[in-house]
């Protein structure tokens, strides 16, 4: 074992300090003073595979089975690493595609029998979703990303107000018509997912 309170570097090949490891843990590829853990300078190349089986978070790689998409684990689930640019069937894209403002909105509403029965219907589905927020709601509606959110009908919400259920899309345009429905009452709904 080689310990030393300085820090250190190798030569290859008349090229010096290509690695540096410091008293402080930090290695560096291509620069002699790392300030993380591992600081690389310069692009790194990660082979495409298929996703770890046991991943854990904060793990990287570049998907084979997407593309060569390069994705993290965030603890839960793989997520790609820039925003999403493309949607599932039956899902629209809404906001700039690559952009970490972008996300997937159901195409169609769905009636379900109540608020919860919503939460549920989208937690279900694949890629699991959940029942849009206002915010989501109202931004695919302004850029008209999916069909009938314009029709005057009402379209359950994922925000609560002291416990009571919300729903959006009672007008025939993007206003701020927010209203609040029992929580037991049939009413369209929206999946969303980033």
């Amino acid at each position: 074992m080689v310990q030393t309170k300085t820090p250190c570097g190798l030569d290859f090949g008349g090229r010096p300090n290509i690695l540096a490891l410091q008293g402080t843990g930090n290695v560096g590829i291509g620069t002699t003073t790392p300030n993380r853990l591992l600081e690389v300078a310069g692009p790194i190349r990660i082979a495409p595979a298929a996703l770890p089986g046991s991943p854990a978070a904060g793990d990287l790689a570049s998907d084979s089975g997407a593309s060569n998409s390069l994705k993290y684990y965030d603890g839960t689930e793989w997520r790609p690493v820039s925003g999403r640019t493309n949607c599932p069937t039956d899902f629209s894209l809404v906001g700039p595609s690559g952009s970490s403002e972008a996300f997937c909105i159901s195409t169609n509403e769905e009636l379900a029998s109540s608020w919860v029965n919503a939460v549920t219907n989208c937690a279900n589905k694949s890629p699991a979703a959940r029942l849009c927020s206002i915010g989501e709601w109202a931004h695919a509606c302004v850029k008209n990303a999916a069909a009938g959110m314009k029709n005057g009908s009402a379209e359950w919400v994922a925000d609560l107000s002291n416990n009571n259920a919300r729903t959006m899309g009672t007008a025939s345009d993007c206003s701020s018509n927010i209203s609040i429905a029992s929580n037991n009452t049939s009413v369209l709904s929206r999946c969303c997912f980033r």
